[in-house]
């Protein structure tokens, strides 16, 4: 977990020496990801987190993992994603 606060704050000190019209450009794209995309982001992380931390109940863990799958699954599988991935696998093959 620090590793991500580590990369998190490499990253942003990187835009922050770039500018501020960088900084800017990355908080209303990172708002337009979050809030805009169909189905919104926030609510598969809130999905995952939540059954992520059921996994620290041990008698849980088994249902936990399980679901994560189930996610995970659904998140590749669903309607806007496969459409990406038709259109790269008719770019590549």
């Amino acid at each position: 977990m620090a590793y991500i606060f580590i990369f998190l704050g490499a990253f942003l000190g990187y835009l922050t020496y770039l500018g501020t019209a960088n900084l800017q450009a990355a908080g209303s794209l990172l708002k337009a990801e979050l809030f805009t995309n169909q189905p919104p982001f926030y609510k598969w992380f809130a999905a995952l987190a939540l059954v992520a931390l059921l996994g620290y109940i041990d008698e849980l863990r088994p249902l936990s993992v399980s679901l994560l799958v189930l996610i995970i699954l659904a998140i590749v599988l669903s309607k806007s994603h496969s459409d990406a991935v038709l259109g790269l696998t008719q770019t590549i093959g």
